[in-house]
């Protein structure tokens, strides 16, 4: 499996290099405190919620780690406030757009990666299906997210980021939630297929969104590292989102084995991503996206 993607990866870069057009080399110096810092800072709250689920949210090394997160990560966002080449300027956030995209990219992925998580663990753990079936069984979220990707497209532009950013969020939150009732001989056409098609049209028509949106209303010299940020919100979501998810289903099933005491704490991780999914969904579209034009208003860049 590790093969495959490898040599998938080594064809895309293959395919895709003649189709960049050249970029332009500007030496800038290399911000090794900052991407310490940020890189520590993450890895430490992974790690203290990871452990919470494991050790309990008052062991040492959970209560130290999570600590040492925050000071850790305020001590980037001051170190990045003195440099003249910062790593992540914190600039690019006066971008109502931008901080959009950032919030979506975090629940996208808390959301998405969290039913991709957890459906194999039902299937194959409560439902009895083998390895393969449980692949089968999510092979509809890339035909959907296709799909729904190639009609959002049909519709994009700078009006349409924030309402494609809320529906897809809203979408993924809804249909994470369906498999809330996900019984112990749950059939797959009734209780897991319809969350899958809901929550991967949502993905669909949010990401190229959430993409484009996370350029607007910057300077053109701003784009690779707000692509960076939205990439790490991504990622975080991910990790951290997962961690947490996790730490819920533990939590509620106390670590049973018996079948129904599992699928109680998939319950409720299904119902936190859900929450998360729509109340992301809501924020962004409560989001008041410039007017007339992308970039920041001059009040917004005093801000």
């Amino acid at each position: 499996m590790f093969a495959v993607s490898v040599l998938a990866g080594v064809l895309i870069l293959a395919a895709v290099r003649p189709l960049l057009p050249a970029g332009r080399h500007r030496p800038r110096p290399l911000d090794i405190p900052g991407a310490i810092l940020v890189t520590l800072g993450i890895g430490l709250v992974v790690y203290g919620v990871s452990e919470g689920s494991d050790v309990g949210w008052r062991a040492a090394q959970v209560l130290i780690s999570l600590v040492s997160a925050v000071t850790v990560l305020v001590g980037f966002v001051v170190w990045e406030r003195k440099r003249t080449e910062p790593l992540l300027p914190m600039s690019i956030f006066r971008s109502r757009p931008v901080r959009a995209a950032t919030l979506t990219g975090a629940v996208f992925y808390t959301g998405a990666g969290g039913l991709l998580f957890f459906s194999p663990l039902y299937a194959q753990g409560i439902l009895g299906y083998s390895p393969f079936e449980s692949a089968l069984a999510v092979l509809p979220v890339g035909i959907v997210v296709v799909i729904s990707s190639q009609i959002a497209g049909r519709f994009m532009s700078p009006a349409a980021y924030k309402p494609l950013m809320a529906a897809g969020l809203l979408l993924i939150g809804t249909g994470i939630t369906l498999w809330v009732g996900t019984p112990e001989d749950g059939s797959y056409w009734v209780h897991m297929l319809p969350g899958i098609v809901i929550m991967s049209t949502g993905q669909g028509l949010g990401f190229g969104a959430m993409t484009a949106a996370t350029l607007e209303g910057l300077p053109l010299h701003q784009h690779g590292v707000a692509g960076a940020v939205n990439v790490t919100a991504q990622q975080i979501g991910n990790s951290v989102g997962l961690a947490i998810l996790v730490a819920v289903s533990t939590g509620v099933s106390g670590g049973a084995t018996r079948p129904a005491d599992q699928l109680s704490g998939f319950h409720a991780a299904y119902a936190v991503a859900g929450a998360i999914g729509l109340l992301g969904g809501l924020a962004v579209a409560l989001t008041r996206f410039p007017k007339g034009g992308d970039a920041p208003s001059a009040s917004e860049e005093r801000r």
